[in-house]
């Protein structure tokens, strides 16, 4: 639940507690309120319309304080079930008093619009059966199958109800919008109430059992009205807040180009050039594939660029025109590579995840495991020690390895900071470059600037994702090494002015 969400909660929780609106003693009392709601059920009950309710109750609060329940000739005790307290001129009535779960008229042979929920959130073309329960306009349904159960739809048109719902038939002397209010609160209830494997729905036990708080009638009115007018307020706050969103993320990503193309931080003629730098790396990873702790590349790349302004790549003894792969001008003092130049390796990871365990202190991560830049271990996979030493033998990923999405959501990039047992599956892959003379911060900074175009060289059918040779072979900007700390060092002073907006 977002913040927003939980403020709308809070809203609702002072509604139905009484807290929203004061009390006029002057309002006619609940208890009056109550026998009209119960003349009412009666009339429906002898129209047809919902069956008799042979455990109807009457909840009343005994010279002893505590709460009791007759049904029939039985009374009990309930003070222990009780959610809160109430004003004195409310009643506790359980929620079939005032509203009934019914299937409504079953009717054949006609032309009605199918009035499910793809429908009427507008997802769906119009359907039209001839058979079912009729629904007429501004009668109420409510979901009692599937994950959003509890929800509550005010039907449009005419139609015919759809498989998922039951009619809820609010009595006449409730204020509509209340109780809508009501079961608004408690949907999160009956959603986690849910009985049935294949299709959950809506425990019928738990809706009739439901101990609501009824005002007298007017008050009903006052709280909605109050209710309506905070939650118009707060949509408000959430539209600024989403655009303010929407600012930020646009500022982030202003500064990133700014970074990547060498218009963030003055140049320094007194940098070692990033060509030297390039040199440097090269001969590193010379020495690391002598020790035997990289593979040799066999298709190692060189790019440069002649006196005419175009630049040229040579890999082996064939050298290539990639003038039109620049996406954009560098300074003089900056070089232009391929990722797999600028690392040690890059890999995904499992393709075929083993199963997981219940806890353990091993992880494996995915790509919603990667949100903000950091590495979140909300819901991992656990993994058995022997299945985690299986699978870190493609990755063994280390402190300063470099985690980028690349199935699903691409692009998410964030930086290992911790000692976890962690290993990836195929939607993450491991870029390493802790062993080269390189920046680290300002490399991650680099790949989170390309998400865009992750995002378009990404392919597959059933999911998108990006192949390893196409994350190896991305074209990137390397600056000088000292250049790459004051890129680093500004980004996250202006990152941080951002978000004091």
């Amino acid at each position: 639940m977002d913040a927003i969400d939980a403020l709308k909660q809070k809203v609702l929780t002072l509604a139905i507690q009484g807290k929203l609106v004061p009390q006029n003693p002057s309002d006619e009392p609940a208890s009056v309120l109550l026998e009209k709601i119960k003349i009412e059920k009666e009339a429906l009950v002898k129209a047809g319309k919902i069956k008799k309710d042979k455990q109807e109750s009457f909840i009343f609060r005994g010279e002893d304080n505590k709460y009791y329940e007759k049904i029939g000739t039985e009374i009990r005790d309930i003070t222990n079930e009780i959610p809160f307290d109430i004003p004195e001129n409310w009643m506790f009535i359980r929620l079939p008093m005032i509203c009934n779960l019914i299937k409504g008229k079953e009717v054949n042979g006609c032309k009605l619009p199918y009035l499910d929920v793809k429908y009427l959130r507008g997802k769906k073309e119009k359907k039209y059966i001839s058979k079912g329960y009729i629904l007429n306009k501004d009668d109420f349904v409510i979901l009692v199958d599937g994950e959003n159960s509890g929800e509550v739809f005010k039907i449009p048109e005419e139609g015919i109800m759809g498989s998922t719902f039951r009619q809820l038939l609010i009595n006449f002397n409730i204020y509509e919008n209340y109780i809508l209010h009501v079961l608004k609160y408690y949907q999160t209830l009956l959603r986690l109430n849910k009985r049935g494997a294949a299709i959950p729905h809506i425990d019928k036990e738990v809706f009739n059992n439901l101990l609501i708080g009824l005002p007298p009638l007017y008050e009903q009115k006052k709280i909605s009205n109050k209710i309506e007018k905070i939650f118009s307020q707060i949509e408000v706050v959430k539209s600024n807040q989403e655009e303010l969103v929407k600012l930020k993320t646009g500022l982030k990503s202003k500064i990133l180009d700014l970074a990547i193309q060498g218009k963030l931080v003055e140049q320094n003629p007194d940098d070692e050039p990033a060509s030297v730098l390039l040199e440097r790396i090269k001969a590193e990873k010379v020495e690391l594939v002598k020790q035997g702790k990289i593979k040799k590349d066999k298709q190692e790349s060189y790019i440069y660029k002649t006196p005419d302004n175009r630049h040229y790549e040579k890999v082996g003894s064939e050298t290539k025109d990639i003038t039109g792969e620049i996406p954009f001008e560098i300074p003089e003092n900056w070089v232009w590579c391929r990722l797999k130049e600028i690392t040690t390796s890059i890999s995904d990871g499992s393709h075929n995840p083993p199963k997981g365990v219940s806890d353990s202190k091993f992880f494996m991560l995915s790509s919603k495991n990667i949100i903000n830049d950091k590495i979140n271990f909300d819901n991992p996979r656990y993994l058995s020690e022997e299945d985690f030493r299986q699978e870190n033998k493609r990755t063994d990923i280390q402190i300063d390895d470099i985690l980028l999405t690349i199935v699903g959501s691409i692009g998410r990039c964030a930086k290992v900071n911790f000692e976890n047992k962690i290993t990836i599956q195929r939607s993450i892959a491991v870029i390493k470059a802790s062993l080269l003379p390189l920046h680290l911060d300002f490399i991650v900074l680099l790949l989170q600037s390309y998400t865009k175009y992750f995002e378009d060289v990404a392919k597959g059918t059933a999911q998108l994702g990006v192949y390893l040779n196409t994350l190896s072979s991305t074209l990137l900007p390397l600056p000088p090494l000292n250049e790459q700390k004051r890129i680093a060092v500004k980004v996250k002073v202006l990152y941080s002015l951002v978000q004091r907006l």
